[in-house]
């Protein structure tokens, strides 16, 4: 069965990426191959190709006070939480 493209969620540490691929768990991969630390895709809100980058810059708006850099963002609530309940759990 193919995966389903959609938003991810990958904990990496006190970390949380929020990123979108058609591909979630090849690019959990991708990412792990350039990371010491182990990296775990622990999410995926499925959408549609056409608004996933509207929601993704949606999320990280949401949780700009968490943000560090880039598409990472800190593993604390209300992050955890929204995951937890939004993404099907991998």
């Amino acid at each position: 069965m193919p995966e389903r493209p959609g938003i991810y969620f990958m904990r990496c540490g006190r970390f949380i990426k929020i990123g979108y691929s058609l591909e979630p768990s090849q690019r959990c991969a991708t990412i792990q191959s350039c990371n010491p630390v182990p990296v775990v895709l622990v999410g995926v809100e499925c959408v549609s190709q056409v608004s996933w980058f509207r929601r993704e810059q949606d999320l990280h708006a949401q949780f700009a006070a968490l943000h560090v850099r880039g598409e990472w963002f800190r593993a604390e609530e209300p992050l955890l939480s929204y995951v937890r309940t939004h993404a099907a759990h991998i």
